[in-house]
């Protein structure tokens, strides 16, 4: 048993180490191989929950619900209107990019203790990467 996060994919995919294909088709993936489910049987909402569960841990209760509603209220493409865009697709994009963010180490100490990139979970965003979130 490892002492790597459950949620060490979701971090490097936010944090750009996998190429970014479908979104929505690569977390159900990285959720599917988390959690040992068919990503088929995944579905948006099962995304949002772990996602703002990650980002929760990062916030107090007033500034999350603060965010979310930024979120449902405010286009996240300031070229595009909010209505092209479905509301689970902007919320999963705004946790995406505060997890992107969010430290891994701090002054040299672990923060959240993340694995390796696996190119046969997912396509490495460059080939022959090294590691070091």
């Amino acid at each position: 048993m490892s002492n790597y996060s459950s949620d060490s994919h979701v971090y490097l995919y936010a944090k750009g180490w996998y190429k970014k294909n479908d979104v929505i088709d690569d977390l159900k993936t990285i959720l599917g191989e988390r959690s040992g489910v068919e990503p088929r049987h995944i579905r948006k909402s099962d995304i949002i929950i772990v996602l703002s569960n990650i980002v929760w841990k990062d916030m107090n209760a007033a500034r999350f619900q603060t965010f979310l509603a930024n979120i449902i209220n405010e286009p996240i493409f300031p070229n595009r209107e909010k209505e092209d865009i479905p509301v689970e697709d902007r919320i999963i994009e705004a946790l995406l990019r505060s997890i992107s963010l969010m430290p891994v180490k701090s002054n040299g100490e672990v923060v959240v203790n993340i694995c390796d990139p696996d190119p046969e979970l997912l396509p490495l965003a460059r080939e022959g990467i090294a590691y070091g979130v």
